[in-house]
């Protein structure tokens, strides 16, 4: 099998287009959250992902190293609150487990390209 190394520009891409994907799926999955959570939880969690990808798309536009990671710094930050909601969402039941699965997955990989990225801006 080959091992291709991605280009960081094609990286930065390939981060950007999981992650609204993944917003795809959470919009999907947060309809099953109850009414009760509709306003608290559910409003929290389009907030994070909103910011996110808003951070994301500076980091793309952004021209200096500097300033690229510390827009992922940011992202980071918003990653790892989504993840918070994740483990909430799943122990109050308002998700199964395959849900928080897969959810959990797309996280960890957006997570492991966000490191990548983080690594392309300090060489």
């Amino acid at each position: 099998m080959e091992n291709k190394k991605v280009k960081p520009k094609e990286e930065e891409m390939l981060i950007i287009k999981k992650y609204q994907d993944m917003m795809l799926y959470v919009y999907n999955l947060l309809q099953k959250l109850p009414k009760s959570e509709q306003l608290a939880l559910n409003s929290e969690i389009k907030q994070c992902l909103f910011k996110g990808y808003e951070l994301l798309l500076y980091a793309k536009k952004a021209y200096s190293k500097r300033e690229k990671l510390k827009y992922l710094s940011e992202f980071d930050i918003k990653i790892n609150c989504v993840k918070l909601y994740i483990r909430i969402s799943r122990k109050k039941g308002y998700i199964n487990r395959r849900n928080y699965r897969a959810w959990s997955y797309k996280i960890t990989d957006i997570s492991n390209m966000l490191g990548s990225w983080i690594n392309s801006c300090h060489v």
